[in-house]
């Protein structure tokens, strides 16, 4: 069956009383030639194979929670103070009545609610199955149940919110993908660089940044994060994107950081092709790290601890 809404809030109103106590698989089926561009923008390769594996990128509010989770302010707590790191430009006096403009980075105080953070999901979209044209991109199946219908309204949620529709399939009409090629990762060309090389390769990431005072602050710390010689660099894709990893291989130290402002720093020590096959959730919200660095303090701060543990 299929559900053409933009989203659902009940089970009971959207599928047939016979499905509830059964295994569904939320799922899109496309056609291969007509939708290809829609199913490439996704961010699977051009091929489209079986197997192929993503984390959905943020296009409306469902996928947008799937990826980044949600924040919910605490008003039964007092405030709490927190820091913004930003540029901060001003006209210097350099003698003879010249001028010259200075820039530095200070961390700004503010106060705000403390907050109640909500795991995303991280439900990943799979190729599942190609037939006459058609490929089927599914969810992981679900249970429908009346007592907890979380986890599948969140799957067709999903789907609805990525195409504006849902194909509700049952165990038989999609297998079950146990081998999957992840997209997630980008691998860049190994070896050190200088930051105006590396910079260039990682620019898109950069420009995710529109807050003019907030986007310098986030180049420099990636380009603070590159002086101590990565071996390889990742960029994350869709769900990822933002994400950017500086690897050590020699000694097994892996650095997540982010373009988003207000993420803290993740230190790894697991090997990384294991890592990148984690979803979001488990890397970020399983405490799989070494060690968790806010970018509350100033800077010389958390670099020392990255220092420290690369030593």
């Amino acid at each position: 069956m299929k559900i053409i809404k933009k989203r659902i809030y009940s089970l009971n109103n959207n599928l047939p009383k016979n499905f509830f106590g059964k295994t569904i698989i939320p799922a899109i089926i496309l056609d291969a030639n007509l939708d290809k561009k829609t199913i490439v923008n996704l961010g699977f390769t051009e091929t489209m194979a079986i197997g192929e594996r993503i984390l959905p990128m943020p296009v409306g509010p469902v996928s947008k929670f799937n990826s980044d989770g949600r924040e919910i302010p605490d008003k039964t707590k007092s405030k709490e103070t927190k820091y913004r790191e930003i540029e901060w430009c001003w006209d210097q006096w350099a003698g003879r009545d010249r001028t010259e403009r200075v820039c530095d980075f200070r961390m700004v105080p503010y106060k705000r609610w403390q907050r109640i953070f909500i795991d995303p999901p991280a439900i990943e979209l799979t190729i599942a199955k190609r037939e006459n044209d058609k490929i089927y991109i599914t969810t992981p199946n679900t249970i429908v149940s009346e007592k907890d219908q979380t986890d599948a309204l969140h799957k067709i949620n999903l789907i609805l919110d990525i195409f504006g529709a849902c194909d509700v399939l049952d165990e038989n009409q999609a297998p079950i993908i146990n081998t999957t090629k992840n997209l997630n990762w980008t691998i860049l060309p190994s070896g050190k660089r200088p930051w105006l090389e590396q910079k260039k390769l990682i620019q898109p990431f950069i420009d995710l940044v529109k807050n003019r005072q907030v986007k310098p602050v986030v180049e420099s710390r990636f380009e603070d994060i590159n002086k101590l010689q990565p071996e390889f660099t990742a960029v994350g894709n869709q769900g990822f994107s933002g994400y950017i990893v500086f690897g050590f291989p020699v000694k097994n130290i892996y650095i997540l950081e982010s373009a988003f402002y207000g993420n803290a720093i993740y230190v790894f020590s697991e090997n990384w092709e294991n890592l990148s096959r984690k979803t979001k959730a488990e890397i970020i919200n399983a405490s799989l790290q070494v060690d968790r660095i806010t970018h509350n303090g100033e800077r010389t701060n958390w670099l020392k601890k990255l220092r420290d543990l690369l030593k």
